[in-house]
């Protein structure tokens, strides 16, 4: 009995990449709405509330240009890389 080739289905670096920046953007999303932000810092500084504002929007615009120079060719877990092109 041949077992099929478990290769395609290994994790590869761009996996944990692509990994660490849904993390990222999840974090941003999150940092935008008001009941969390409130919970983390009740009363923020003025400096404080000016960075709260920028990094999500930073963070959101880098990680979607490095989702768009680096795509995956994963379907999600379990599922093969996909040859040829994305």
């Amino acid at each position: 009995h041949d077992l099929p080739d478990l290769n395609k289905y290994r994790i590869r670096f761009i996996d944990g990449v692509h990994a660490v920046l849904s993390v990222l953007v999840f974090a941003a999303v999150a940092l935008r709405d008001k009941n969390v932000l409130s919970c983390f810092f009740p009363t923020p500084k003025h400096e404080t509330q000016e960075v709260l504002d920028i990094v999500p929007v930073g963070i959101g615009l880098i990680c979607s240009l490095l989702f768009v120079i680096f795509p995956t060719r994963r379907h999600g877990i379990g599922y093969p890389i996909t040859p040829g092109k994305y």
